[in-house]
């Protein structure tokens, strides 16, 4: 929070306006005569402040008193003074402009804040993306070596791994991915951090294979020129990132 605040000379009589972000202390560093303009004037009393959510709002409100004349008049009725006289100018509350400007100002960053954490979302999934299909080469290449062959696809993107090697089933989201004998490859198969989006896996021969994905950072350097057109997988997004067996490219 920020303030600003009034206070009351004890020894003059006369009055100071400020603004802070510590309320407290700022009080004891006048009575400490750590501010040149005020140490003569010691002790101060506090006797009035108002609190603001942002700096700049309190900023505008303590030049409109200090440099104008209606605003401060109405603030020494509010807080109960007929007799004090300022140590500076003084000002009147703000306008209609100064508030939309202020408004104007706070949506600008309010937005750039949002687009900022939106930004850092989509790398975080599209890190866990790459994270994924890293993982399922791994898990698929233990698979070749076991079988001598990489799983077959269904057609529509997803891979037949699991179960028996004469009739193998398609490797659910989130299963576990093992043969009829119990080897486990994946403690559990990955899914897209999307729920509108899926990977994509094709098996052109029985020694290759391709693993697709869509990434939302469209300014990321490991996407594909040529997108792969995954019907029934990424959704309506094209996938535009793909690893796969080293003797054959994405």
């Amino acid at each position: 929070m920020y303030y600003v605040y009034l206070l009351e000379s004890q020894k003059t009589g006369d009055l100071y306006i400020g603004s802070t972000n510590n309320l407290r202390r700022r009080v004891q560093d006048h009575n400490k005569e750590k501010s040149f303009s005020t140490k003569r004037y010691v002790p101060w009393k506090l006797i009035y402040y108002e609190a603001y959510i942002a700096e700049i709002l309190a900023r505008m409100r303590e030049k409109r008193l200090k440099y104008h004349g209606n605003a401060i008049r109405e603030l020494k009725k509010r807080a109960g003074l007929s007799r004090t006289s300022l140590q500076r100018k003084h000002g009147a509350g703000f306008t209609l402009i100064e508030l939309m400007v202020v408004m104007a100002i706070l949506a600008i960053l309010v937005g750039i804040g949002a687009g900022s954490f939106t930004s850092s979302q989509r790398k975080s999934r599209d890190s866990t993306r790459k994270a994924n299909l890293k993982a399922m080469a791994t898990a698929l290449e233990l698979y070749y070596l076991d079988k001598g062959i990489y799983p077959s696809d269904d057609g529509g993107g997803g891979m037949k791994g699991c179960g028996a090697d004469d009739a193998p089933t398609v490797c659910a989201p989130n299963s576990i991915f093992q043969d009829a004998n119990g080897t486990i490859y994946m403690q559990q198969f990955p899914t897209d951090p999307s729920p509108a989006q899926k990977y994509y896996y094709i098996s052109p021969a029985t020694n290759q294979y391709k693993i697709y994905a869509h990434l939302e950072n469209l300014q990321d350097p490991a996407i594909m020129e040529t997108p792969y057109s995954c019907a029934g997988g990424a959704g309506e997004v094209p996938c535009n990132f793909g690893i796969s067996s080293t003797n054959i490219r994405p």
